[in-house]
């Protein structure tokens, strides 16, 4: 048995708010961060959905072809989503073995937990998964310890690079 299937098996009954106590605060955040989103026929994946906020949030905006993944039971039983597809399973089980596309990926509080290797592998399994956008959200930094912190940094730094090459290369840069 390896670490996280101890720490996560049961995460939201030690560590969430009441659903609604959690939507009340999850929603204004999400409604900020996802402006723009895809048209509403998409498929959208939430890795690490817990007991479903997200998800909730995404019906709420219209979205019904919902998909969530997490290792705890306990919290995907918590979802209250009947419409959605729920998978109890490792996030990397998960995407090595789904052929599913995603037109929206959403990764919140999911990458804190992991090892520089494991995030890269884990960003590259999304790609593979991926027909759209991928949001990728994290604790605020104040939050981690000095490792995390420059694992955060490089992700960071990396991302802006691959953007500015991006841009460059539609430009005709």
């Amino acid at each position: 048995m390896n670490y996280r299937d101890v720490l996560y098996r049961d995460y939201s009954t030690h560590f969430a708010q009441p659903t609604a106590a959690a939507d009340a605060i999850n929603f204004p955040m999400f409604a900020e961060i996802y402006q723009e989103l895809p048209g509403r026929q998409g498929r959208v994946l939430d890795l690490g959905c817990g007991r479903g906020a997200w998800l909730r949030w995404m019906r709420t905006q219209g979205f019904g072809n919902l998909t969530g993944v997490d290792l705890s039971r306990i919290d995907l039983d918590g979802v209250a989503l009947p419409e959605a597809v729920l998978h109890q399973a490792d996030l990397f089980s998960f995407l090595k073995s789904s052929a599913e596309h995603f037109d929206v990926i959403h990764a919140k509080d999911v990458i804190e937990h992991m090892t520089k290797d494991e995030v890269v592998e884990f960003l590259g399994l999304c790609r593979e998964r991926l027909a759209g956008a991928m949001n990728v959200r994290t604790v605020e930094p104040r939050e981690y310890h000095d490792d995390e912190i420059e694992l955060l940094q490089t992700i960071a730094s990396q991302v802006a690079q691959a953007i500015a090459q991006t841009v460059a290369h539609i430009a005709g840069d």
